[in-house]
């Protein structure tokens, strides 16, 4: 009985896998995408899970810049209370209760408020910044990428050309060396040609398979998915050879490249840290007030109440 759950079992678990493998290989298949370049970055931006990260670390950033921001306003706090008690006899029952508001507020702090705001809004537009970085070397990498399928596949139709010439050569010489119009030497050199060639097709197959899968590990794309590549337009080629000259593209690079950026942010929060290093040893100086009132029996639940009212203000520095 035991035996026969076993081989149950085993078949269940054979034909499970069975079916999710063959499920998988369907979905794979019906994964067909024809895309262009312009196609390719935008696919990779909308599936790139490290650039998803990125987008959420801007929105850390920018809350994180806005906490800095409220950390200038006062803290403004309440409180309110009621009791009641009774003793077990009927007039022996007592009411009381208090309520308050407190405020307060970091006047001076050496200059470390300021200091940290502006220390959280470039932290925040370098958030930016660095999604602009991944972008920036995202599209060099799809653009590599793409380049390359593209010259793979059309070395690999030049590949199957020679072939289909070599191979047409090698029966016409099989042809003549029957009717022996040529020697078995130089039909052998034909025949080695042929293999040389059927190689060299196979290896730009290898090729041009390997550049498409990196190109489809750049897109986050599904790696059994299949992939056409769309020839870009001549008319674009041509808009790109209008290049602009070197020292208008160093010095664009220098004012808006994501790498240059983020050096000289750097070097400014790094001065904004000393900056925060030396507010610790100043003085800090502080403003409180507070507004409180209670009232001990229902009596005094009214114009009592408001009497009642005590005010302090005070300032403070450590």
């Amino acid at each position: 009985m035991r035996k026969e759950i076993t081989t149950m079992a085993i078949a269940s678990l054979f034909c499970c896998t069975s079916f999710a493998q063959t499920e998988g290989e369907t979905a794979s298949q019906n994964e067909r995408y024809n895309l262009t370049l312009e196609q390719c970055i935008e696919y990779a931006f909308g599936n790139s899970l490290e650039r998803q990260n990125l987008k959420l670390s801007e929105k850390v950033s920018e809350y994180s810049y806005e906490q800095a921001k409220n950390n200038r306003k006062p803290q403004v706090s309440g409180s309110i209370s009621e009791s009641l008690s009774h003793t077990g006899r009927e007039s022996d029952v007592s009411l009381g209760g208090n309520i308050g508001i407190n405020a307060g507020a970091t006047l001076y702090q050496g200059g470390a408020i300021k200091n940290n705001i502006e220390k959280s809004r470039i932290e925040a537009e370098n958030a930016v910044v660095r999604t602009d970085q991944y972008d920036h070397n995202l599209i060099i990498k799809i653009l590599q990428y793409f380049l390359n399928a593209l010259s793979s596949e059309e070395l690999l139709r030049f590949q199957k050309v020679i072939l289909e010439k070599s191979e047409e050569q090698l029966r016409q010489g099989e042809e003549k060396y029957k009717v022996g119009t040529i020697f078995e030497s130089d039909y052998l050199i034909l025949k080695a040609q042929f293999a040389n060639d059927e190689c060299n097709l196979l290896n730009s197959q290898i090729n041009r398979d390997n550049a498409l899968l990196n190109l489809k590990l750049a897109l986050s794309m599904n790696p059994n998915a299949e992939l056409t590549l769309v020839y870009p337009d001549t008319t674009d080629m041509e808009a790109m050879a209008e290049l602009p000259g070197v020292e208008t593209a160093i010095q664009r690079t220098l004012d808006t490249h994501p790498d240059m950026i983020l050096a000289k942010s750097n070097i400014e929060v790094a001065r904004i840290n000393e900056e925060i290093t030396r507010a610790g040893r100043r003085p800090t100086i502080s403003a409180s007030a507070g507004l409180s009132s209670g009232h001990r029996n229902f009596d005094d639940i009214g114009n009592k109440f408001i009497d009642r009212f005590s005010q302090n203000i005070g300032v403070s520095m450590s």
